[in-house]
């Protein structure tokens, strides 16, 4: 039935109103809720409705976090970043709301957590705030660094950085973060544009 409402080429109120009672009742999975709200964009992107795609996203995101949290062990808490780096509390919040500090809160705590990997002898590795200024902060670079990926054989770009700051894994990666979302777009990547 899902089938029959995507393949119509004009989406009427009473489309989306379907499209909405079925994803109500059925209560499908953020992973097929995104799928079809992908789907449906690709046949019809002047009436994909972003807050349904931003949900999706948003409930995939809430039930991965554990995952990608336990990926970024260990982790520790404002005070022993001040220790770490001498920076003082205000300091440590600064640094992570301009993204030169990685951190992480979950959902109903009120408490940030910084992981211990991204600092090399009391500072923070250089190509974690490059990072951070192109996927931003939080659980959207837990994502991106916890996540296993083909082009890595089966690694996320945490295994391969926790063996040491090799400069070719850190420009593929920044290279590939910079890049997302363009071939969904049709876009030519970031690094051929700047170039031409």
């Amino acid at each position: 039935m899902i089938e029959t409402a995507f393949a119509t080429e004009d989406v009427s109120s009473s489309d989306e109103a379907l499209l909405e009672s079925l994803f109500s009742r059925l209560n499908p999975s953020p992973t097929s809720l995104l799928k079809a709200a992908l789907h449906f964009a690709s046949h019809h992107p002047a009436h994909l409705r972003p807050e349904l795609l931003l949900s999706a996203l948003e409930l995939r995101g809430r039930q991965q976090a554990l995952g990608w949290i336990g990926k970024l062990e260990p982790t520790i808490g404002a005070q022993e970043v001040m220790l770490q780096t001498g920076l003082s509390k205000s300091g440590v919040h600064k640094a992570k709301d301009e993204n030169r500090l990685f951190a992480f809160r979950l959902e109903g705590r009120n408490v940030d957590r910084f992981p211990l990997f991204q600092f090399k002898a009391g500072k923070v590795r250089v190509w974690v705030p490059q990072l951070l200024a192109i996927v931003g902060n939080g659980l959207p670079a837990a994502d991106f660094l916890a996540v296993e990926r083909k082009r890595l054989n089966g690694r996320s770009y945490l295994d391969s950085l926790r063996e040491g700051d090799h400069e070719p894994v850190i420009a593929a990666m920044l290279k590939h973060a910079a890049n997302i979302g363009n071939e969904a777009l049709g876009l030519e990547p970031a690094t051929k544009r700047a170039r031409e």
